[in-house]
């Protein structure tokens, strides 16, 4: 079983030139040392390597968050964690002892998740973060997903947030979702509200106003888009909360949401849900073929908004911006054909551009409601949008390329080996791990049958590994790990490494079944 354990390592091609940082030892200083267990670390996932593939791949995880007071509580687009009074330790403790649990009965998983876990935007929905995209979430997540196969529970693991105990879920069919949106802002939440800045309240007063917004939308539905207008604080509330079209095997930035969402009835109200944008309340609506729309826009920024576009530097007033915009609409709408020219000279990075169509609910409300105002060909007069002062010329759709990225292609995920394995292979002494290797090249290459100088080099790759881990510390072993992939596959091909790989497979099958009749 010990010889078969580097042969995952090597079909997982670990590498840990990529790697982001780990999180520091939290508290190292004034924790006591000596716990009876650590946390598990995983080998560098697969889908980490392959950045382009990561980019495209969908997951769906769930997980117990188990935070401690040295963890960081900052919001991102997955988590909604609160802070923690209990030490690293105490938070370690837990986790494993939620960990044993979950082995020994694992369906009591939704149940554990919604009673301890940390994570409180996910611990109502039993521990889900929904479908989420592979380089959406934690590096060390990622990891740890890796080398898991649907309904699997991973090791006790960390991250900057705490202790993790996942699960892997299975991706539901790609369901198309529609509906409006109703967002109210607090201290704290981000991208742009309604007004230039967040209202003055606090989370607990804005999940309060929901509250009633919510019991007063479920009774009166056929009012929400007057809720809407009275008290969205969004930038999409200019256009009554559409939220557009979209599959749930889209990137988005709330999948809990999203989830609640495909749960709910057409013409149904979500319950409140608050997400890193603020408090939002979605009515569902049938889907329908969005309204496509195209135009050139330029943008003439000022010092006031370079927060939101912080590339973008300066000094221009607003009144500057407002008076430099009027004079190029004037000389536009004298000489519509140099409109082109006038982007060029005066875009700026974001939704600026010389000619692009979109759909209506992606466009910038600003220049959704300016454009359903103009005919086609027809510049408008300067108006202010989320970066600036606004010009626009409004173009027909037709033979115009989509503006933006196009909509991903997923890929299928590639199932992982066995955690057993990757669990040897990263706890493994290191002379112990490098005789191992050694023997593990000898055995292997006689099981593929390899012969003269192909059966030389791939004993020589094997023994360079060796090497590598005999005299490199444990945290090293995915670097080399990934240079003796890169070198089998280019000594086997594409074709004959993966034949390399279910001999492998089936050879440590073989062994672990052997090593547990003894």
């Amino acid at each position: 079983m010990r010889i078969s354990s580097i042969l995952a390592l090597i079909a997982l091609g670990t590498g840990c030139a990529e790697r982001d940082p780990a999180p520091p030892a939290a508290s190292a200083a004034s924790e006591p040392t000596g716990l009876a267990r650590d946390p598990f670390t995983y080998p560098l996932g697969a889908w980490r390597r392959d950045r382009e593939r990561a980019h495209r791949a969908i997951l769906r995880p769930a997980h117990i968050l188990v935070a401690h007071n040295a963890a960081s509580s900052d919001d991102n687009t997955v988590f909604g964690v609160t802070g923690a009074s209990r030490s690293r330790q105490e938070a370690l403790e837990l986790a494993f002892k939620l960990h044993e649990e979950l082995k020994q009965h694992p369906e009591r998983f939704a149940e554990l998740a919604r009673k301890h876990s940390d994570d409180k935007a996910s611990a109502t929905r039993a521990g889900s973060l929904g479908n989420v995209y592979v380089d959406h979430v934690l590096p060390e997540m990622v990891d740890a997903l890796s080398t898991l196969s649907v309904g699997q529970l991973s090791e006790v693991f960390e991250t900057s947030r705490g202790f993790h105990v996942m699960q892997r879920q299975a991706v539901p069919p790609a369901v198309e979702l529609s509906g409006h949106r109703l967002v109210l802002k607090y201290g704290g939440t981000r991208l742009w509200p309604r007004a230039r800045h967040a209202p003055e309240r606090t989370r607990e007063e804005a999940l309060e106003l929901a509250s009633r917004i919510y019991q007063e939308a479920k009774a009166n539905p056929e009012r929400f888009a007057s809720l809407v207008a009275e008290h969205s604080e969004s930038y999409d509330a200019l256009q009554g909360g559409d939220m557009g079209v979209w599959s749930t095997h889209s990137f988005v930035s709330h999948p809990q949401l999203q989830d609640l969402i495909a749960e709910t009835d057409v013409g149904g109200i979500t319950q409140p849900v608050d997400t890193y944008e603020g408090v939002v309340i979605v009515k569902r609506r049938a889907v329908v073929s969005p309204v496509q729309l195209a135009a050139s826009i330029a943008i003439i920024p000022y010092k006031d908004v370079m927060a939101l576009h912080p590339d973008v530097k300066t000094d221009r007033t607003r009144d500057e911006a407002l008076l430099l915009a009027t004079g190029l609409a004037k000389q536009a709408r004298r000489k519509p054909q140099t409109f082109g020219q006038l982007v060029a000279a005066n875009c700026i990075a974001g939704p600026c551009m010389s000619a692009g169509s979109f759909p209506r609910a992606d466009g910038d409300p600003a220049v959704v409601a300016e454009l359903e105002k103009m005919r086609i060909g027809e510049v408008s007069e300067p108006f202010e949008g989320t970066y600036g002062i606004y010009l626009t010329k409004r173009l027909d759709p037709k033979g115009i390329p989509v503006h933006g990225e196009p909509l991903r292609t997923l890929y299928a995920l590639p199932e992982p080996p066995s955690p057993e394995m990757i669990r040897d292979v990263m706890t493994l002494p290191n002379e112990e791990l490098a005789e191992s290797t050694k023997l593990a090249g000898q055995e292997l290459s006689v099981t593929l049958g390899l012969r003269g100088e192909q059966l030389e080099r791939f004993r020589a790759i094997y023994d360079q590994l060796a090497r590598g881990f005999r005299e490199s510390p444990r945290e090293e072993r995915g670097t080399h790990a990934e240079v003796s992939k890169t070198s089998l596959t280019a000594l086997l091909g594409e074709h004959e490494f993966q034949r390399y790989e279910s001999v492998r497979n089936a050879w440590y099958d073989a062994r672990q079944a052997r090593a547990s009749q003894q």
